[in-house]
């Protein structure tokens, strides 16, 4: 950093000559640059949906007038979350009911709110801003660790041939480590609930496929040689995987498959991390086909795992970050050290158990 630029810019705040004190508070801000929320992110043009999953001791009907109070009326109110089905337009906000719990039962994440379908503008974020807020402040919603972000992108806007959806795959089972740890969010780590049960790792779906619809490869193929890829892909999906329950969801009904559907994020109520999220995804559907250079991703450091620099290095390349947005990701990852816990790992190498994935399937 230029001793000049930091003197010109003490110079523009303070009406004396800066102090040793001053130049250490300016530099510590150079050096640790804050990810602030953006107006806008400059996504490649992609249509997006957000699911924000959450903990209110409020009651449904209270959570819904404060809502429209405020300037959301909602499309409609689903009372359950397996009757998503039911068509909607996604032109408004939708009120969910929803039944996540862990294994013990002692957390669960019962609220959700679904967004209309956005694009990029100023708008969008204006509203993501303003519901996160809502719901922090006036409905006393929280984040506990069953919670979830999931996030819809029309799949159209990147899937134009079969040969996508296996270049998305391979792409993402590639980053797949590095997605896990910024996934985490605000918390030390994505829970074990989340990968063996509601997310299952892409690495492993192969373990997961519909029983009888030959092997997964062949599936695979099969998707890949699609001669008419829009009358072709949904019926293909369907016998290709076995439930929703993916890292990465391509069998969305909800949408009428016209999304693919990224379920593994922690919940979170920090709109700055919303966009970390949409920065990542936005990132690797731009560089579907990149190509990946073989590298160990984690090491072992006494029976604790972290990511290799190397690899993290190699991701950013390959997605194209700019200082900006690099700055974003490696802030969720420097808070947990970069660290993958071993839940992770056993779910990275397939050590699922056939209970585990009977849950899925």
């Amino acid at each position: 950093m230029m001793i000049e630029k930091i003197y010109k810019k003490l110079k523009e705040k303070i009406d004396r000559e800066p102090s040793k004190d001053d130049y250490s508070k300016l530099i510590a801000v150079y050096e640790k640059p804050e990810y602030l929320f953006r107006e806008v992110l400059d996504l490649e043009g992609i249509e997006f949906g957000i699911e924000i999953e959450f903990e209110s001791e409020m009651s449904e009907n209270d959570i819904i007038k404060c809502l429209e109070k405020n300037g959301f009326p909602l499309e409609k109110m689903i009372s359950k979350a397996c009757s998503r089905n039911k068509k909607k337009n996604y032109q408004k906000w939708n009120f969910c009911r929803e039944c996540c719990r862990n294994k013990d039962e002692s957390l669960k994440c019962e609220k959700e709110l679904i967004s209309p379908i956005f694009k990029e503008e100023v708008e969008t974020w204006k509203q993501i801003r303003e519901v996160v807020n809502l719901i922090k402040i006036q409905l006393k919603g929280k984040i506990n660790e069953v919670c979830s972000i999931h996030i819809h992108v029309n799949r159209k806007c990147f899937m134009k041939s079969p040969i996508a959806f296996n270049d998305l795959q391979k792409l993402y089972v590639y980053l797949e480590p590095l997605i896990l740890c910024v996934a985490a969010g605000e918390n030390r780590e994505v829970s074990e609930e989340r990968l063996f049960h509601y997310s299952a790792v892409a690495s492993q779906d192969e373990l997961f496929w519909r029983k009888g619809f030959k092997s997964a490869n062949t599936a695979r193929e099969e998707i890949g040689n699609a001669s008419n890829f829009d009358e072709n892909i949904n019926n293909l999906i369907n016998c290709f995987f076995s439930s929703r329950y993916h890292s990465i969801n391509y069998s969305t009904k909800t949408t009428d498959y016209l999304t693919v559907e990224f379920r593994i994020f922690n919940g979170t109520l920090n709109e700055n991390i919303i966009q970390t999220y949409l920065v990542i995804i936005d990132h690797i559907l731009q560089n579907i086909g990149g190509k990946t250079e073989k590298i160990d991703p984690y090491y072992d450091k006494n029976g604790e795992y972290y990511l290799n620099s190397n690899y993290v290095k190699k991701c950013f390349d390959l997605l194209g970050f700019n200082n900006r947005e690099k700055s974003a990701v490696l802030d969720i990852l420097k808070k947990n050290n970069f660290y993958i816990p071993q839940h992770a790992i056993r779910a990275l190498e397939g050590h699922y158990t056939d209970e585990e994935i009977q849950r899925i399937v």
